[in-house]
């Protein structure tokens, strides 16, 4: 919520501004919506986290808040992120042809600022501390020292599964077309969200050296997720060039250099791949 307060403070024009601070926003809610698939999962595996209903119903509601407002977000998002394209068609002296945007989604504001300020913002809000207070009235006392150790198998439960789904797929990566990388990129991302989410856990939990493996694995891990969204930002491009071909044949020039690259580019994501699968899972 700090992001997302410092984001509606700013004026409406300021876009320059605006746009680190929305990125930040949309990570906050990406790992709030991990968080609440990682406690829908670990209940479905018959692992649940002892949530009161009313922090439970909360979380479920806060999250559907913040789907909406990721996809809003995603929407500038992509606009920002493939601007480097036509400059470099430039470069290369092709046809700087902009990339075509996509209809906004419906109901989106008309800007990040006006995002951050909607009702659906507030209301995620309050989800939020519902949550938290319902949760609160409720714990146990904290020099209970079961407490670390129930947390931390029940996480380190969650985690292996969500490990282990991605790894498997990742040995798979020559396989898998456009949208299945996409998949892969999605879960992954998740599973470091929640690394991120818990991170204070692990030293205290474990010890140096098992925070050291942490930090390795986590290392590759955003490695990989780096090439994986490059691969994916292109892709992305690359389709909406092509839905206007028939309408601009500059499109065309777009194409076939991106075309060129996605073979190397797919090269990159997997050697990023499988040296993210050279670390042992530490938990």
């Amino acid at each position: 919520t700090a992001h997302m307060s410092e984001l509606a403070g700013l004026p409406e024009d300021a876009l320059a501004a605006a746009a680190p601070v929305a990125y930040q926003w949309r990570r906050g809610l990406r790992r709030l919506r991990a968080l609440g698939r990682f406690v829908a999962d670990t209940q479905a595996h018959g692992a649940p986290l002892n949530l009161s209903p009313v922090a439970h119903l909360s979380l479920q509601a806060a999250c559907a808040h913040a789907a909406v407002l990721a996809r809003q977000l995603g929407h500038w998002r992509d606009q920002d992120a493939l601007a480097w394209i036509p400059r470099k068609l430039q470069q290369l002296d092709l046809a700087a042809l902009p990339v075509p945007t996509l209809p906004a989604p419906d109901g989106c504001p008309a800007s990040p600022v006006a995002a951050a300020r909607s009702a659906l913002a507030t209301e995620l809000c309050l989800q939020v501390l519902t949550a938290l207070l319902a949760e609160g009235e409720g714990l146990t006392d904290v020099t209970d020292v079961t407490a670390p150790l129930s947390a931390h198998a029940w996480l380190s439960d969650g985690l292996r599964r969500w490990h282990g789904h991605c790894a498997r797929t990742a040995r798979r990566f020559d396989d898998l077309g456009p949208h299945r990388a996409h998949r892969l990129r999605r879960r992954a991302r998740q599973l470091r969200d929640m690394l991120d989410l818990f991170a204070p856990l692990w030293p205290q939990a474990e010890g140096k050296h098992a925070h050291e493996a942490h930090a390795r694995h986590a290392h590759a891990l955003v490695k990989a997720l780096d090439a994986l969204g490059a691969l994916q930002d292109e892709t992305v491009a690359l389709a909406r060039y092509r839905s206007v071909l028939a309408q601009d044949i500059r499109a065309q020039a777009a194409c076939t250099w991106l075309q060129e690259r996605r073979k190397p580019l797919r090269k990159k994501a997997q050697r990023a791949l499988r040296r993210w699968l050279t670390r042992s899972a530490p938990w």
